[in-house]
């Protein structure tokens, strides 16, 4: 993808408006300036707003936001285009792809160091059934577990959740994606990490036969205005 065809094809699918959107009009004025860095930093602000209605077009957006933060060696705001593209990855079901991204990210881009990297990938090994790995990769963690920054512990909760489910552990997984959904009263049920937990509890507490837990679930889904939640975090999803 060239540095400016993103903009120029205003790829915004959904309810969100293409001239609107204060990301969109960010990027349109670093692409002006010619200022590659913060062409990168407002390409960070899409992803999220696109997978609403479309993971393909929130991939591209964070691709494109990593392919200027590599340009430039922004390495502070590197993982941050990372995580998106490899969440957007995994709202389309390409786990290999996500695989792909993190592990360019760990081995290429020097950025063995972050622990939120090492994270998405015991989430992914989970995903992939392989607990054991899982376990592993969450075990070596460090920063992100003296972290008091919720998304950071929402982030492992909601890691720890998946392993849980590859090890058939039912009671583990309501308690550590309804720990993941502490924070969704601030953040919003469609955040980042929240969107996968909500599914996750619900489908513990089903399989639990535990009717409190869901009348909670399904009362906290209520709250919400129809439209504010991604499709993952619907009930039919579960």
């Amino acid at each position: 993808m060239s540095q400016t065809s993103l903009i120029r094809r205003r790829r915004v699918p959904g309810g969100m408006g293409k001239d609107q959107g204060p990301a969109w009009r960010a990027a349109r004025l670093a692409e002006e300036a010619g200022d590659t860095m913060l062409l990168g930093r407002a390409l960070l602000n899409l992803p999220e707003a696109l997978s609403v209605t479309s993971p393909a077009a929130a991939a591209e957006a964070a691709r494109a936001a990593a392919g200027h933060l590599r340009r430039v060696g922004a390495r502070v705001f590197l993982p941050s285009a990372i995580t998106n593209l490899v969440q957007a990855l995994l709202l389309a079901g390409d786990l290999d792809a996500a695989e792909h991204e993190l592990s360019q990210a760990i081995n290429s881009d020097g950025l063995a160091d972050i622990d939120l990297l090492p994270c998405y990938r015991a989430w992914l090994a989970a995903l992939r059934g392989d607990s054991a790995a899982a376990q592993a990769m969450l075990a070596g963690l460090r920063d992100l577990r003296a972290s008091e920054d919720s998304q950071d512990m929402a982030n492992i909760s909601v890691a720890e959740a998946f392993t849980a489910l590859a090890c058939h552990q039912p009671q583990q997984v309501l308690r550590d994606a309804r720990a993941t959904l502490a924070d969704a009263d601030t953040v919003g049920i469609s955040y980042e990490y929240q969107r996968w937990a909500w599914p996750l509890a619900a489908r513990a507490a089903f399989d639990l036969d535990d009717t409190a837990a869901t009348g909670e679930l399904l009362t906290m889904l209520g709250s919400y205005q129809p439209g504010s939640s991604r499709p993952c975090c619907r009930p039919n999803a579960t």
